[in-house]
């Protein structure tokens, strides 16, 4: 049974501006990806939600400042960055720590990343559930995949 939910942020929940450089927080315009604020919505009236992300640049302050910039703050129960981890996905060390951190077997957890290597097989080969969010289609092979965040649902796991 999965007892909480690890979002990916860049490109996940929130679009990454490539052209952008420093904290997500102080750019001038940040959007939350299509149909975010619904999904967390739905997802966190069930389990808990966090946020999962590789993102150096950002503190957990900086990360709660842009998700309070497109609403999406008071959805997730805490941040996990690579300032706080010292560890980055898809290391085995970094989902090791979260498990350990939630007090959760990483079966219970389920992580939603856009990226294949690094959230979904990084996941996947630690233990997690994980659906890749694939909007472009890239990926269609893989079974637990999604084009659009309202299609996510606990059940993928049952």
């Amino acid at each position: 049974m999965i007892r909480a939910v690890l979002f990916d942020w860049g490109n996940t929940l929130m679009r990454d501006c490539p052209e952008q450089s420093g904290p997500m927080s102080a750019w001038e315009v940040v959007e939350a990806m299509p149909n975010a604020e619904s999904c967390l919505q739905r997802i966190s009236s069930r389990v808990p939600c966090f946020l999962a992300t590789n993102a150096r640049d950002s503190s957990k302050a900086d990360i709660c400042t842009a998700l309070r910039r497109v609403r999406l703050h008071s959805y997730i129960s805490d941040i996990f960055c690579f300032r706080e981890t010292g560890q980055l996905k898809p290391d085995a060390g970094y989902f090791a720590w979260i498990c350990e951190k939630l007090q959760l077997d990483a079966g219970e957890i389920m992580l939603v990343g856009d990226d294949l290597a690094t959230d979904y097989r990084g996941a996947t080969a630690a233990g997690l559930a994980a659906v890749l969010y694939d909007p472009a289609g890239k990926h269609p092979d893989i079974e637990h995949r999604i084009s659009d965040l309202s299609q996510l649902s606990l059940a993928m796991f049952h």
